[in-house]
C-alpha cells in the first residue's frame, strides 16, 4: 500500500510537470521500491508489536533512566582523537 501511494503521487508529479512517458517510469519504479521496502518493515514492526502485547495493552517507548530538567545541556558525542605516534 505504501508503494502504492507513493508511486501514484510521483506519478501524478511528473505529468503535471509534463515528463516524457519514459522519464515517468523510471522515476516511478526507483520510487517504489524504496517505499515498498519502508511499507514492510513499518508492517513487520507493528506485526511483532502486536503478538508481544496483550489484547488491550498498549506500547509505550522507554523513559530515559535519568530525567532530564530543561536547563541541563544534552551530552555532546566524543570525537575520536587522533594517536600522534611520531
Amino acid at each position: 500500500m505504501t508503494a502504492l501511494l507513493a508511486g501514484v503521487a510521483v506519478l501524478a508529479f511528473g505529468v503535471k510537470a509534463g515528463l516524457p512517458w519514459w522519464a515517468l517510469v523510471a522515476v516511478t519504479l526507483l520510487t517504489v521500491g524504496p517505499a515498498g521496502s519502508a511499507g514492510a518493515q513499518i508492517g513487520r514492526r507493528r506485526g511483532i508489536r502486536d503478538e508481544v502485547l496483550q489484547p488491550g495493552e498498549r506500547w509505550s517507548p522507554p523513559t530515559p533512566s535519568v530525567p532530564r530538567s530543561p536547563n541541563t545541556p544534552r551530552p555532546r558525542p566524543t570525537r575520536a582523537r587522533s594517536i600522534n605516534y611520531a
